[in-house]
């Protein structure tokens, strides 16, 4: 339980020294904002489920065991779906009416709400099992 927590702690430790002190050099503009855009989209998930350990802590282990069970399959899933979509391989440039980007906005949000309701869900069921 603890050591969840620690590596997801020293992920989001890891993600913030490197979105702040590496450089990218030899990067075209659309490429930094690839980058920047997986990195940010790994710090958010992995930001919020070392958030929702931590609380964990304190409340019965049955909770965070709960929870655990569908955050070690929902964090990966979920990580890899947001990375294919912040490197833009399905978008096609050109068009007068390119609506490529209005897709992934809302796909981001609808999967990081999707884990977020699902983690409450696990906490509630976890918190009131026998």
């Amino acid at each position: 339980m603890k050591v969840s927590t620690i590596v997801l702690g020293l992920s989001t430790f890891c993600l913030l020294v490197a979105d702040i002190f590496l450089p990218v050099k030899y990067c075209s503009f659309s490429c930094m904002a690839n980058y920047d855009g997986v990195t940010l989209n790994w710090l958010i998930l992995i930001g919020a489920s070392f958030s929702i350990s931590v609380v964990l802590l304190f409340l019965p282990s049955r909770v965070y065991k709960s929870w655990w069970s569908f955050a070690r399959i929902a964090i990966p899933v979920i990580l890899i779906i947001s990375t294919i979509i912040n490197l833009q391989l399905h978008h096609r440039s050109g068009g007068l009416f390119n609506l490529d980007n209005i897709f992934d906005i809302p796909a981001l949000i609808l999967m990081y709400s999707v884990f977020i309701i699902g983690s409450l869900i696990q906490i509630y069921r976890g918190y009131y099992q026998k």
